[in-house]
């Protein structure tokens, strides 16, 4: 009895500093790889017909990836190295580059849509964020769940770690306490998982965008509408693409 004690007193004591160790682990700065996946019919048929040929010759999700540069008080979400899957139709915000300033709650970003660029700085968005019990491992890392409405009618589903106390996340979406991770919107047939989190990263690269006409949220989107007017009932999808 008196041997197994001290087994296992001295189990303890070695294993102890490991433990305490990597609950204190924690990352403040990085960069990650985020892979952002549309279910292509499905997504497109919310909103118009196609046609059962035609579905015949699409993939059924279109990837795309997009890189994020953070340290503790800004991030900077923008289109990564890898190339899309699938080139032959031009899906929303494929192109954005947002720059979050965490300590001022503001945002910038460029984005584009057909050959216009437009440039924007606005408060972050604050959504009502709803904690709950589910955890998920997402590129090695333990993430909790909060789910929230954008608009008031897009459900938002989003996978936050603890342990990247940095309250950023991809596009704009931020607010939590942890850096999000992953993100679904099944209403739009849509997620943005992380891939790859990299403990080393040039974060210098971490700047506003300078590229756009200088708008409005509200502006952008009265440009938008006459642009968006020959889309048909692909506009709604385009619309709101380009605010995420």
């Amino acid at each position: 009895m008196q041997l197994k004690t001290c087994i296992a007193v001295l189990l303890s004591v070695t294993l102890l500093p490991t433990l305490h160790a990597q609950e204190k682990e924690l990352l403040f700065s990085g960069k990650i790889i985020f892979e952002k996946k549309v279910q292509i019919v499905k997504a497109y048929e919310k909103y118009h017909h196609i046609r059962r040929g035609e579905k015949d010759t699409l993939p059924e999700f279109k990837y795309s990836y997009f890189d994020l540069y953070f340290d503790v008080a800004k991030t900077l979400y923008r289109p990564g190295e890898k190339v899309t899957n699938f080139n032959a139709w031009e899906f929303p915000a494929e192109d954005n580059i947002v720059f979050n300033d965490l300590t001022l709650a503001t945002t910038v970003s460029s984005k584009r849509i057909e050959q216009n660029y437009f440039l924007f700085n606005e408060a972050l968005r604050k959504l009502k964020w709803k904690m709950t019990e589910e955890v998920k491992n997402i590129a090695g890392f333990a993430c909790k769940r909060a789910n929230a409405a954008l608009w008031d009618s897009v459900i938002v589903i989003a996978y936050y770690c603890p342990s990247i106390p940095v309250s950023g996340g991809p596009e704009s979406f931020t607010g939590l306490p942890g850096m999000i991770l992953g993100l679904e919107m099944p209403d739009e047939h849509t997620s943005i998982f992380a891939t790859v989190v990299k403990k080393e990263a040039d974060i210098t690269s971490i700047k506003k965008p300078q590229r756009g006409e200088p708008v409005s949220y509200k502006e952008l989107d009265k440009k938008l509408r006459p642009i968006l007017a020959t889309y048909g009932k692909d506009a709604e999808f385009y619309r709101k693409g380009m605010f995420l």
